[in-house]
């Protein structure tokens, strides 16, 4: 089975710009693939493998919104949103499933 994943329909409202100092943004899409590519990287279509883990992530953005209309604090959220790409990137490293019990 092919795991590679054409990532051409990066999706924008999968995408929380944020109100830092740096106007960082929370892409969930770079949660899709594995390696954690640019939002740059998967606008332009190039090829990547799929992390299959669409559902936790769609959770996990689902959770960043709920937040944010609660008032939470954008710099915050970005340093949950770089702690989790850190995990992800670990797991993705390693082989390991992401989001097991």
């Amino acid at each position: 089975m092919n795991n590679l994943t054409y990532v051409s329909d990066w999706k924008p409202e999968l995408c929380i710009q944020l109100e830092t100092g740096n106007n960082h943004r929370a892409d969930f899409n770079r949660f899709l693939v594995k390696g954690f590519p640019t939002t740059k990287k998967l606008q332009m279509g190039d090829s990547f493998e799929n992390a299959n883990r669409e559902g936790f992530i769609l959770q996990l953005h689902s959770r960043f919104i709920e937040a944010l209309e609660e008032g939470a604090s954008h710099v915050t959220l970005h340093s949950y949103f770089c702690g989790t790409s850190q995990y992800l990137r670990w797991c993705d490293n390693q082989e390991v499933e992401a989001f097991n019990q």
